[in-house]
């Protein structure tokens, strides 16, 4: 019993030290093996978040955006990546001049993160690939992280009262703009302004940290390889009730394939939320058509997928169609990305197609996945422009 005891202890010891000697090697030598083998260099989880409150502000008229006349660096996912804004604090390349805001402006370009090109240069967003292969036309991007239908409208009504002038507006409605306009803003007509429900109040305070979510984050960067085993045997343990982006029941994203399916994904007032959140997007940007319908400005629309809907989801979604209808005579063009997404779908499968155009461990697109949705937007806008 005792030499049965000690064999036990001695593998306890073993696996300890173990433990420890790994976790040494991780914090010491990971991050200087993965900075060789990437062209970015990793950001401490602190430095990350020290560089983003110098350029991402809070605004009385919009809520949110980004600081005026910065240059720098942005971080997505411990990745550093060049940010560059003109005057008004709209993002634009690094390599230009600042644009001569009294022109008037070909295509303004309105969206959430997937629009401001969070973790890409912005040569490499769909934006800049637009701008870099039309040079005749000009162009400015106004997309945001964080953003959503609500935004979309005061942010634009503001700079037309301002004197931005423009052709077209191109609005890249995201599939978590529904969530948001659901369970995150909300509008105050009183103070005709954007509001946070109470629950969602720290979500953009960028001078308060969230201590779990700190510690998570610092675990990721300083620990990459034990945060990847961590993270792996907690979807293990988790599988019943999983949160993951790419699982099926992945709330932000769920909703544009779950409710045609009846299943319980939702509960009765999160479908309610959702519910909502649907009538409030199709309000704001009706609200959106009306004021530039009255400056004669045309409206175009343009929908892209995420990863979970390139896995559960297909190209005729809930979520094109909602675009789509609304889009019957307003827009003057649709931009719907999602065939070409499923296209490659159906040649490579779903897990070659999110490794392709999707940037690893995230939602939000790579610059395969951006230069995709250039593609879509040159062929409706510009092609079709030739041809009549």
């Amino acid at each position: 019993m005792i030499f049965v005891i000690k064999k036990i202890s001695s593998y306890i010891l073993i696996l300890i030290v173990s433990m420890i000697l790994f976790i040494i090697f991780d914090f010491f030598f990971s991050l200087k093996i993965l900075s060789f083998f990437s062209k970015n260099e990793y950001v401490d989880s602190k430095d990350a978040q020290e560089l983003e409150r110098k350029y991402r502000v809070t605004n009385k008229n919009f809520h949110h955006g980004l600081l005026k006349n910065f240059s720098g660096i942005g971080v997505s996912g411990g990745m550093k990546y060049n940010i560059c804004t003109n005057s008004e604090g709209f993002r634009k390349s690094c390599n230009k001049a600042n644009e001569d805001l009294k022109d008037v402006f070909d295509y303004v370009f309105i969206g959430d993160s997937f629009t401001e090109g969070i973790g890409i240069d912005y040569e490499k967003t769909f934006v800049g690939y637009f701008e870099d292969h039309n040079k005749n036309l000009k162009i400015l991007n106004l997309g945001v992280s964080g953003y959503s239908s609500s935004i979309y409208f005061e942010k634009i009504k503001y700079f037309l009262e301002k004197g931005i002038k423009m052709k077209n507006l191109i609005v890249f409605p995201d599939v978590s703009d529904v969530y948001e306009e659901g369970f995150v803003f909300y509008r105050d007509d009183k103070l005709r302004n954007i509001k946070m429900h109470e629950d969602n109040t720290n979500r953009f305070d960028t001078k308060r940290g969230n201590f779990a979510l700190t510690f998570i984050n610092t675990i990721q960067i300083k620990l990459p390889l034990t945060f990847y085993f961590l993270k792996n045997i907690n979807s293990y343990i988790s599988k019943k009730n999983p949160q993951n982006y790419l699982r099926e029941n992945y709330k932000t994203s769920a909703w544009t394939y779950s409710l045609q399916k009846k299943n319980d994904f939702y509960t009765d007032k999160d479908k309610e939320k959702i519910l909502n959140g649907i009538n409030k997007n199709l309000k704001e940007l009706e609200n959106l058509f009306t004021l530039l319908k009255k400056k004669n400005i045309n409206l175009i629309i343009g929908v892209y997928p995420w990863p979970g809907q390139i896995l559960y989801d297909n190209f005729d979604s809930y979520y094109t169609k909602i675009w789509r209808n609304f889009c019957e005579n307003k827009c003057k063009y649709f931009v719907d990305t999602f065939p070409i997404f499923f296209e490659n779908r159906q040649k490579i499968g779903s897990k070659k197609t999110i490794d392709k155009f999707y940037i690893k461990n995230d939602v939000h697109h790579n610059k395969n996945g951006h230069y995709l949705i250039f593609k879509e937007l040159q062929r409706t806008l510009i092609s079709k422009s030739d041809t009549k």
